[in-house]
């Protein structure tokens, strides 16, 4: 292998000098325990991109509320692979860590396979061999899926993931994660209509023609999820409000939320708004 690397960068000298972002590529190379330069490349564009869970998908597909959702404890909902980051043989998640929570956090680690191949494990933890798991990808119905391998109670498990996309979404310097993408796309993006006023929201949480905000967040992860609400935030830079919200895909309703126990519990108050769908 190391014989086909280097004949092969001596070929392309021959037809042109090698780019700045081909000489880091070859310095990182150098640095990991095992890289195929080009196997690398091909699998991180493969990868590239925020994914959600197919079971949280499907789950809510039925539920078609992120709270009631959330409550089923699915595991890993959603991960990203920013493959800017990458140094030897490792892929550094570093996509805006506050908008991931610790369980979704891992580095992608290249490993050869048995039969030579380049195989691909997600780590949180590179001295914790129990915290390998193994990455792999399916095309189904002409579509990329990924397919993760993990062990839960001595048993094999698969789990699968669906790109939500590939370059990552930032406004405002937020940014939008694969479930926050998910979830806007299934329940409020498009145009409504809000007493005669045509209302817009955009899968990137921008809103338009709405009380003078700009800006929306949809609740999709919380500690207490089973016992809460779905929730919704309105905001500009300075300004803010919070809804509750319900949703059957042709009409939303917002209330107010009225707080008991300083919120630990909270509940539905008067009707704010009602937006149909166009």
């Amino acid at each position: 292998m190391k014989h086909f690397v280097f004949l092969f960068f001596i070929s392309v000298s021959f037809s042109c000098n090698l780019s700045e972002k081909d000489k880091v590529l070859k310095a990182n190379e150098n640095q990991g325990n095992y890289q195929p330069l080009l196997e690398k490349q091909r699998l991180l564009s493969i990868i590239k991109g925020a994914w959600v869970n197919e079971e949280y998908i499907e789950t809510f597909g039925r539920l078609h509320s992120p709270m009631a959702v959330d409550a089923k404890g699915i595991y890993l909902k959603q991960f990203a692979f920013d493959i800017s980051n990458l140094s030897g043989d490792t892929l550094f998640n570093a996509v805006n860590q506050l908008n991931y929570n610790d369980g979704e956090r891992f580095d992608l680690m290249f490993f050869e396979l048995k039969d030579g191949k380049t195989g691909m494990k997600l780590v949180r933890d590179r001295t914790t061999i129990s915290d390998d798991y193994i990455l792999n990808y399916l095309i189904e119905n002409k579509d990329t899926v990924l397919e993760l391998t993990i062990n839960v109670n001595s048993e094999e498990k698969k789990l699968k993931f669906k790109r939500q996309f590939r370059n990552f979404i930032v406004k405002n310097e937020i940014q939008i994660t694969a479930l926050d993408y998910f979830v806007n796309k299934e329940l409020v993006a498009g145009e409504w209509n809000m007493q005669g006023k045509k209302v817009f929201f955009q899968v990137n949480g921008e809103v338009e023609n709405f009380m003078g905000f700009k800006r929306y967040s949809i609740s999709t992860i919380d500690e207490e999820s089973a016992s809460l609400p779905d929730e919704i935030s309105f905001y500009n830079d300075t300004t803010g409000v919070t809804y509750i919200f319900t949703s059957d895909n042709f009409t939303i309703r917002l209330y107010e939320i009225i707080e008991i126990n300083n919120r630990r519990e909270i509940s539905r108050g008067k009707i704010i708004a009602e937006l149909k769908r166009n």
